[in-house]
């Protein structure tokens, strides 16, 4: 008999249910999946797993295991820029990075230098918020539609595509490389606007 494994979509909300033997031996930080209620693709270690718990009174409930973190991170992440270790703090909220231009005009929160013009002045939108039982929780989505090809890891990130982030996560730009990391220190330090 296949058993069962059901998935919370990290988008939506809705409960996939999956054949377990399907996902034994898969990566989840590299294998994605697509919800079939709003057609969003996601890594599997995004999906939270849907466990059932009896309770002392014999009810059955169900309750979310996340896969985000193994404890609660109460810091923002950053950001590190892999050529020079340059580090961008994201702050609670939505924050739009985007290549720095040379006029100084850009609509981006995070600019970025970079060698060439294939990295759009609004490339990419990382919005952390804080998540009850999680901590923060940072979200990796494209700016707009039409921008060069990005990559998560080797895995292709596509308009609509809505990515939780783990710490050591590679984001492949069109120019550049950005690794995120979760932050231990209170301070954090502000991202450089004045490279």
């Amino acid at each position: 008999m296949n058993q069962l494994v059901k998935l919370k979509c990290p988008n939506c909300g809705a409960i996939l249910s999956v054949n377990a033997a399907d996902i034994a031996n898969i990566d989840p930080t590299k294998a994605t999946v697509t919800c079939k209620v709003c057609n969003k693709k996601n890594f599997l270690a995004n999906y939270q797993t849907q466990a059932e718990k009896t309770q002392a009174d014999g009810e059955t409930q169900i309750a979310g295991q996340t896969q985000y973190s193994q404890e609660s991170n109460q810091h923002p992440g950053s950001l590190v820029l892999q050529s020079t270790g340059q580090r961008f703090i994201l702050k609670e909220g939505r924050q739009v990075i985007g290549r720095r231009v040379k006029s100084g005009q850009s609509d981006a929160d995070i600019a970025i230098d970079c060698p060439d013009n294939r990295m759009s002045r609004c490339h990419l939108v990382v919005e952390v918020r804080q998540v009850k039982g999680e901590g923060m929780v940072h979200y990796l989505s494209l700016y707009k539609e039409h921008v060069n090809p990005t990559f998560v890891g080797k895995q292709p990130l596509e308009y609509g595509d809505c990515l939780v982030l783990q710490p050591g996560m590679v984001i492949h730009l069109p120019s550049v490389d950005l690794c995120f990391e979760l932050q231990d220190d209170e301070e954090g330090t502000q991202y450089d606007e004045s490279r």
